[in-house]
């Protein structure tokens, strides 16, 4: 309701207007009432004013003329023409000027219908004005609309240009229609939403992409709903849309880092923990399989409670809340600490990393590396050196100083008797000695722990086919690489391979080395491998050469597993055997 009318009467009879006050003022009493005898002097008070009522015929300007240039002023000020000798003909002049309501003078009642109507104007205008100013203070666009196949819009106000980058009244005269700016991918969806929503129960909400005048894609939201129906059975929709492009990315954004992270958590080996801080202290949002079973607790269990009341010793409890506002300080942290688990007290080595979502609050991923384990591991590995150690000696001494007395006798017995059966012993126990100096290279590398440094991989296979090289071979050697390698066991890879090339191909082989995108690779044009056979060809004593051990391709995967490694056997372009060495550490 509005608590107050001012009105500006336009009347040149004074007997009159002085009536026409006292009975609009009696039948509201929020109305006053102005007088002025000429609308000359009445455009000066416009401003002042909440409804003009008018004469039609006065001196200077009739009331039409005096109603055009009020519009100049404002086109939507409350006007009603108020006059005793009207026609229809006026009436329809009146309508077309944009009056806002038309009266012929009649008996006393007439005051009261005009109070009425004036009251019905001014509230009218009111709640216009205080729409449109609401509208231009939101975030997006009001809109009335038909609901047809190109949504023809009715009313558009609004960041309209800003959202779509056009004008409102190219949307309303359909040039473009609002069909035409949703994506082509959300039009289908967009109607459906729109007319299951409304056969539900006339509304809808829902979210889609448009694209801009400028071709760009834009998230919008939209809420909506049935107001009316035309006399042709149009359904008429009014609605809020707005821009959520900046919104919706932080929520793709959020829902992969957070997909990414259940997944991390999925095939981690390690228990690890997701945590949201709540005033510095953890709040277990999740935690994976490995730290069930490590810490003895189930994840419904732990969920929602706090992580350091869990696991934290009583004796530990003002480390642990120094190392949380440490993680939360310098958002990484890592330290040796022991936790207790429901099996006792643990040694871990504890890593900690903070994630920022940007919605107010920090979260946080723990794992913990069980240093009892590791130990143990490294005890096992000891032994299985020691036991190495003591294979190699038994390669070393027991083996060879009979296979030596063995090649020795054989070679006395050629010198005495012409026999063919002993040069086929002697190229036996050669086989043997070689496979037996294979197999102590293998123990020996296996227990000797290296430095990984840099090392040019062009520069390693120039020096290893120094070594191999045959007269019938040629070497092609593109690699560009510097890898993170144990560069002795780098070369043992080169060794082998070049080696296998040369003694499998044929006369006039090739060999190429070159660079992978994340390691390398050693191709030949010789006869290659079959695919069955591929895979069996790096087991211990695998060979199809006549003098050949078995070993090479063997230490070949076996230095490639100690670096992390993969090795792949595939064909190469020219039909021969392609080596492959992937998730190789490039500088």
């Amino acid at each position: 309701m509005v608590e107050s009318i001012r009105v500006l009467h336009v009347e040149d009879e004074a007997d009159f207007a002085e009536v026409t006050a006292k009975y609009l003022t009696r039948a509201d009493d929020r109305i006053t009432v102005e007088t002025v005898h000429a609308a000359p002097e009445a455009l000066d008070r416009i401003d002042e004013i909440d409804c003009v009522v008018s004469d039609f015929e006065m001196p200077t300007l009739n009331g039409l003329e005096f109603l055009a240039s009020v519009r100049e002023k404002d086109p939507s000020l409350p006007f009603i023409l108020f006059t005793g000798k009207g026609s229809e003909e006026v009436a329809a002049e009146a309508i077309s000027a944009g009056v806002t309501d038309y009266l012929q003078k009649g008996g006393t009642e007439t005051f009261e219908l005009l109070a009425n109507r004036i009251a019905h104007a001014v509230e009218q205008y009111e709640h216009a004005r205080r729409f449109e100013a609401l509208v231009d203070t939101l975030p997006g666009i009001v809109y009335r609309t038909y609901n047809d196949a190109n949504w023809t819009e009715e009313f558009l106000r609004g960041e309209v240009i800003e959202l779509t980058g056009y004008a409102p009244e190219d949307i309303l005269r359909g040039d473009p229609v609002w069909a035409d700016l949703i994506h082509p991918a959300d039009r289908q969806m967009v109607w459906n939403e729109v007319q299951d929503s409304l056969e539900r129960d006339g509304r809808f909400e829902f979210t889609y992409r448009i694209t801009t005048s400028d071709g760009d894609t834009k998230w919008v939201w939209e809420r909506g709903r049935q107001v009316d129906v035309t006399a042709d059975g149009v359904e008429i929709l009014e609605g809020f849309i707005t821009d959520i492009t900046e919104r919706r990315a932080r929520e793709l954004a959020l829902e992969t880092e957070r997909t990414r992270l259940t997944n991390i958590f999925e095939t981690v080996p390690e228990p690890a923990v997701h945590v949201v801080f709540e005033q510095a202290d953890p709040i277990v949002i999740h935690v994976n399989e490995a730290f069930e079973e490590t810490f003895g607790y189930d994840a419904t269990a732990v969920t929602g409670r706090s992580l350091d009341e869990l696991i934290v010793p009583p004796a530990g409890v003002a480390d642990a809340t120094d190392i949380n506002e440490i993680v939360l300080e310098e958002g990484y942290h890592q330290a040796e600490l022991v936790r207790q688990t429901t099996d006792g007290y643990k040694p871990f080595l504890f890593t900690a990393k903070t994630i920022d979502f940007g919605d107010g609050h920090l979260e946080g991923v723990g794992t913990y590396v069980d240093l009892t384990e590791q130990s143990q591991r490294e005890a096992a590995l000891t032994r299985q050196n020691e036991r190495l150690e003591q294979f190699a000696s038994l390669l070393s001494h027991d083996l060879r100083n009979p296979l030596n007395i063995a090649t020795g006798r054989i070679e006395l017995a050629m010198q005495e008797v012409d026999n063919e059966h002993l040069e086929s012993a002697r190229v036996a126990l050669d086989r043997m000695e070689a496979m037996i100096q294979r197999l102590l290279d293998v123990a020996r590398e296996s227990t000797t722990k290296r430095d990984h440094v840099e090392v040019d991989l062009s520069t390693a296979v120039i020096e290893c086919w120094q070594g191999v090289s045959d007269e019938w071979a040629t070497l092609e050697n593109e690699a560009t690489n510097t890898v993170l390698a144990d560069a002795p066991r780098l070369k043992q890879i080169f060794e082998n391979l070049l080696r296998n090339a040369v003694e499998h191909g044929d006369e006039g082989v090739t060999i190429t080395v070159g660079d992978l995108e994340d390691g390398f690779f050693v191709e030949d044009d010789g006869p290659g491998i079959p695919a069955p056979d591929r895979n069996r060809v790096f087991e211990p004593g695998e060979s199809d050469a006549d003098h050949g051990t078995g070993f090479g391709l063997a230490i070949v995967r076996e230095i490639a597993t100690d670096h992390s490694w993969q090795v792949t056997l595939t064909e190469g372009e020219t039909g021969g055997a392609r080596f492959e060495f992937t998730d190789v550490d490039l500088i």
